[in-house]
């Protein structure tokens, strides 16, 4: 497999000016500056973006997505952002030597529309973490541009319930449902090891 892309910002700007977007979202993730975050699926590439605001020059943003086209949104996204981020094209439920010890894998496809692949991602997520690392799930439709999801068409989303379910037969701990904002569900699944540190509701 590919190693991942480097994506470079070639314009836009270094710092963020007033208070993000995302500020519910990257309150749910939890990750902290020199951290390794893994997003499993693209969307439009500004939740990677955000999120390589906060682990820096010192950490790791990576998306991985199997979506050709996927690359040059995430390369959108940065640039603008003025941020760091990598990007791996491969299959979400096989990511190979992609990443590893990850200390937040951000689960940003939509399991409801996966099918019988959802449990294996789920695993995939769970296998590149570190112990004590933790699953973010992101699941729901809200009106698009902040995570490119639409509302208009595709399969329902899964129910909290059996995303929790999901999370525990992988393996994880303490899985929870976070918080719910305008149809997005965040939950929340440990694995076992060192505890770490778990996410906080936000408000946005």
């Amino acid at each position: 497999m590919m190693r991942p892309n480097m994506i470079v910002p070639g314009g836009g700007r270094w710092f963020a000016e007033g208070p993000s977007p995302f500020q519910t979202v990257l309150a749910m993730v939890g990750v902290k500056p020199g951290g390794v975050a893994v997003v499993f699926g693209a969307g439009d590439g500004a939740l990677a973006a955000e999120l390589a605001g906060i682990t820096g020059l010192n950490g790791r943003t990576l998306v991985v997505d199997p979506d050709a086209a996927a690359e040059a949104r995430v390369e959108k996204a940065a640039a603008s952002a003025g941020r760091l981020v990598e990007f791996a094209r491969t299959r979400l439920a096989s990511i190979g030597d992609a990443a590893s010890d990850a200390d937040v894998a951000v689960i940003n496809c939509q399991l409801g529309a996966q099918g019988r692949a959802a449990s294996e991602i789920v695993s995939e997520a769970v296998r590149i973490l570190r112990a004590g690392g933790r699953v973010i799930v992101i699941e729901g439709w809200r009106r698009k541009g902040l995570f490119g999801f639409g509302r208009s068409s595709g399969p329902e989303p899964m129910a909290s319930d059996a995303v929790c379910a999901l999370l525990a037969e992988a393996g994880l701990r303490a899985t929870r449902v976070l918080g719910e904002e305008r149809g997005v569900s965040y939950i929340e699944g440990i694995k076992s090891g060192t505890t770490g540190t778990t996410g906080t509701a936000g408000t946005g």
